[in-house]
């Protein structure tokens, strides 16, 4: 009951007061960029704040442009095809497509109301609601260049394999994908806590075993509600085991390097000072 008194409370008041915000900063021309409800950023950021909303996009934005550069992707010269696989409210989006705008994008989440803030507010970029499980409604090499913040950190591993095969039928051949992790990195600095262990042994976990996965408490019960409270909800379209993901950089040399994808790069700690960001080219 106290969680759902503090979804309404967020659905009902904040976001109201955070449109008013909105409208004096740009009024005042302080911002220049979309900026989702309050509700939709806590989904994304754990944080209602505007800056961090912006500073967060940027500090993914950042690595995978880096990367890809290095790598031989042209985002300077523009006609890319580029997918933004789970992207939320778009923080990083918004980066790509401000500093990168020749570009051909497309955007996807299994949360519909984050699909139609980016539908309101990215018009050129061609986005659209997709389920919890494969296919994608993309035709087979469709993209040059795919990244993900933070969706494969909270799938299981039957979920992560399944879109990690979707995610190859659905990318060129020598096109690359950008995909976000959680490891022995994020274990260091918090994550332990989430799955309820102290930092030694959870590494030691890692080590041995490769992964580690704890499922939200009440996921089940916590997605039926999303339909009353859809605005503030972080498992909208969720519709199996969930929660907090850690691997090991052993544990993904040995089981991504299948459907035609090779593990080329694994950064750890790069994205957001957090996240390891693991790098993938189609063969």
């Amino acid at each position: 009951m106290k969680n759902l008194i503090k979804k309404l409370i967020k659905t009902l008041m904040l976001d109201p007061v955070h449109s008013i915000i909105v409208f004096i900063l740009r009024l005042f021309k302080i911002i220049d960029f979309p900026v989702p409800p309050n509700s939709s950023m806590r989904k994304t950021t754990a944080s209602g704040s505007i800056r961090k909303y912006f500073t967060s996009g940027i500090e993914c934005y950042v690595p995978i442009v880096v990367m890809a550069e290095k790598y031989g992707l042209n985002l300077r010269d523009g006609n890319l095809n580029i997918l933004d696989f789970g992207c939320g409210v778009g923080r990083v989006l918004l980066q790509f497509t401000r500093n990168y705008s020749n570009n051909n994008y497309y955007a996807c989440d299994i949360d519909d109301t984050s699909i139609n803030f980016i539908k309101r507010n990215y018009k050129n970029v061609k986005s659209y609601a997709n389920d919890h499980t494969p296919p994608l409604d993309y035709r087979d090499s469709s993209f040059d260049l795919i990244y993900s913040i933070s969706i494969f950190s909270h799938l299981n591993l039957e979920d992560q394999d399944a879109w990690l095969a979707e995610l190859s039928r659905v990318v060129n051949k020598d096109g690359y994908l950008f995909l976000t992790i959680e490891g022995s990195h994020s274990i260091k600095w918090w994550l332990a806590e989430a799955f309820n262990m102290n930092e030694s042994d959870a590494q030691n976990k890692l080590k041995n075993e490769g992964f580690i996965f704890k499922e939200y408490d009440n996921w089940k019960k916590i997605t039926k509600s999303s339909n009353i409270f859809r605005a503030s909800s972080q498992l909208v379209g969720v519709k199996s085991a969930y929660g907090s993901m850690a691997l090991s950089k052993c544990f993904i040399n040995k089981n991504w390097n299948k459907y035609n994808l090779e593990v080329i790069d694994i950064i750890e700690g790069v994205v957001g000072t957090r996240q390891d960001l693991v790098i993938l080219k189609k063969n």
